[in-house]
């Protein structure tokens, strides 16, 4: 079975500090993919990363939350994680196993960092996988 593995719709990479990102129809795209899947076709699962410091743009006190239009419906489950891969100190892996998910569509933020080391780990793991290229962003590095 496919599932959509959501990860980090989040309210934190509004924060302008993050500086300029190469998909501006990230959203918009993503919310294709949704509207489609959503309708009975794939499970969609969610990944929400999360921070205790204060200080972070993942605190609960600063942009945690889901962006609009990417909350979770209640049947949908979220994965909480506290660093780039999905698959460490979560029970993703078990839900996949469990609920026979063997091929995995990915979106979502940020690329270089939590998408690609999801990406790589479920691959690793011996989940198929489809990156949604049109459906993820990146922020530009300083050089």
């Amino acid at each position: 079975m496919q599932g959509l593995l959501m990860i980090d719709m989040q309210r934190a990479f509004d924060n302008s500090s993050w500086g300029e990102r190469n998909n501006p129809q990230l959203e918009v795209n993503s919310q294709k993919l949704l509207n489609f899947l959503e309708k009975g076709y794939w499970p969609v699962l969610h990944v929400q990363h999360v921070y205790t410091n204060t200080q972070s743009r993942f605190h609960e006190s600063q942009g945690q939350d889901f962006k609009d239009g990417f909350q979770p419906y209640p049947s949908e489950p979220v994965f909480q994680k506290i660093v780039n891969s999905a698959f460490i100190r979560t029970n993703l892996e078990s839900y996949l196993r469990d609920k026979r998910i063997d091929k995995l569509v990915i979106a979502g933020f940020n690329l270089p960092h939590c998408v690609s080391t999801t990406t790589r780990m479920a691959a690793n793991l011996g989940f198929k996988t489809s990156l949604i290229s049109d459906a993820t962003a990146s922020f530009a590095y300083p050089i």
